[in-house]
């Protein structure tokens, strides 16, 4: 994902790089029960996918 790197110095400017997801690990994709996602719904995060109708 991209993160903003703060400046080097204290007149710098901010960068915008690279970073690894503290989630997911960099895997891309985050597998989490229902009640896991309910919590993360509830904090503001949007699934990109949602489970199927069974």
């Amino acid at each position: 994902m991209q993160v903003i790197h703060p400046p080097d110095d204290k007149d710098g400017e901010p960068t915008l790089g690279w970073g690894r997801c503290d989630d997911c690990f960099g895997d891309g994709k985050l597998l989490v029960d229902e009640k896991e996602a309910a919590e993360k719904i509830e904090c503001g995060q949007t699934p990109t996918r949602t489970p199927a109708a069974g």
